[in-house]
């Protein structure tokens, strides 16, 4: 089928642009696991993210900040760091020694513009996100119920894409995620995590 197609936009100049627009943008959202993208001045705030999670497990329950969840996303907007901070906090459910579930439900779904690793980023975030989550003293894994999971994009030439979490693995020094179907592939897109 995909052959079929291809010829056909090959011959028009505008389906070419956007043929070559749906390709730059799937490399860009998609990484190889050797190709971890640069994040410096993000390890710290990784770190305060795991033994906060940690420390909720712990203590058998409690709350975290939505805003905890996206250490080092930066260059927010006054307009989105208040609806951000307006938004209840995640809470966290430990359900045995290393695990549990976490959940978050605000008035309404959140656009998030911002950076990350020096990329112009944005978070969908839809009214009620769900999942589980697995904690070490080194990582924390966050899976998301599918039905209630955090997109993730880019914008290219004004136009947005982004994909589904499906799960994303956080150490001080890395940050693996998982987009749409992808459970236990090599990672779409990862970043190395540096103090500076």
């Amino acid at each position: 089928m995909k052959s079929c197609v291809l010829p056909v936009l090959a011959r028009r100049p505008v389906s070419r642009a956007v043929a070559a627009l749906l390709l730059l943008a799937g490399s860009a959202m998609a990484g190889r696991a050797d190709d971890c993208l640069p994040a410096p001045g993000v390890s710290a705030a990784a770190g305060q993210f795991i033994e906060a999670v940690g420390n909720l497990q712990r203590q058998g329950s409690g709350t975290l900040p939505i805003a905890a969840a996206l250490f080092g996303f930066e260059k927010i907007s006054d307009l989105d760091q208040q609806a951000l901070t307006l938004r209840p906090p995640v809470q966290i459910a430990p359900q045995g020694d290393r695990g549990g579930s976490f959940t978050n439900r605000g008035p309404k779904h959140l656009h998030i513009d911002g950076v990350f690793a020096g990329r112009a980023t944005f978070f969908d975030i839809p009214k009620m996100v769900a999942g589980t989550y697995a904690v070490t003293a080194d990582s924390v894994t966050l899976t998301y119920d599918p039905a209630h999971a955090v997109r993730v994009g880019e914008t290219f030439l004004g136009v947005r894409f982004s994909k589904t979490i499906n799960h994303s693995v956080v150490t001080r020094q890395r940050l693996d995620y998982y987009f749409d179907s992808n459970s236990s592939g090599p990672p779409d897109r990862c970043y190395n995590l540096t103090a500076q």
